[in-house]
């Protein structure tokens, strides 16, 4: 897990719960969720609708929940950064997956089941500085962007199919103007651009090929059960 999140076990081990050590995560809603948790629910998300820190980093943050979500395989939750409760069985899944850089947020909504969402407000920061910076946040990002969508690596095809189709377009007109008025229809250094262009969309469709394999690869290797056995009935 991301350092600053401390596991607090129950007494009777049953269940964990994630929270922040620099108490921006309000630990007065630890009895909330064990009651949730007592009602059935698996996992106990927190989930924040505001904060009272940077209004820019908030706004930023939900640009990026918000593209995640809808271009996502996984339906996302948005401002969720892992404080939660979790069930003993969930944690169970966790060690079976063998994942040395799990991304707690996008398993949570790909493998966990009877999910209860809180909402609360962020608080200020009592003491202390974050340890996050651009580079730390920006890892972050990436790690679920390229675990739980393909747009990223998609974009290469589909640039290389637009731009080739639109240089075979462009291409045909100047042969058909040329052809007609070749003595008054100028190209210029048109045909080699035109040509540069269709090149570059051939190298980007390549490209977009290779992404769908990395892409293949990377869903292999993530090794995800097929399915979560949630409850036995008559076994």
């Amino acid at each position: 897990m991301n350092s600053p999140y401390h596991a607090l076990m129950q007494t009777s081990g049953d269940c964990v719960i994630l929270c922040a050590c620099d108490f921006q995560d309000p630990v007065e809603l630890i009895p909330e969720m064990v009651k949730a948790w007592e009602e059935g629910n698996k996992i106990i998300v927190m989930q924040k609708t505001h904060s009272n820190e940077n209004k820019l980093m908030y706004f930023l943050r939900s640009c990026y929940y918000k593209f995640m979500k809808n271009f996502s395989d996984i339906e996302q939750i948005e401002h969720f950064t892992g404080f939660g409760l979790y069930d003993k069985s969930f944690i169970q899944v966790l060690r079976d997956l063998k994942d040395s850089a799990p991304f707690l947020r996008g398993i949570v909504s790909e493998l966990g089941y009877k999910i209860k969402i809180i909402e609360y407000t962020q608080p200020k920061r009592r003491a202390g500085k974050s340890h996050h910076n651009f580079f730390s946040l920006y890892n972050v990002a990436m790690k679920g962007f390229t675990a739980y969508t393909r747009m990223g690596l998609r974009a290469a095809t589909f640039m290389g199919f637009l731009t080739g189709f639109a240089s075979l377009l462009i291409g045909i007109f100047y042969l058909v103007s040329k052809l007609i008025w070749w003595d008054t229809f100028n190209a210029g250094v048109a045909p080699i651009l035109i040509g540069m262009f269709f090149l570059g969309a051939v190298v980007l469709i390549f490209l977009g090929l290779i992404g769908e394999c990395v892409i293949s690869i990377n869903h292999r290797l993530m090794n995800r059960p097929l399915v979560i056995e949630e409850e036995r009935i008559n076994f």
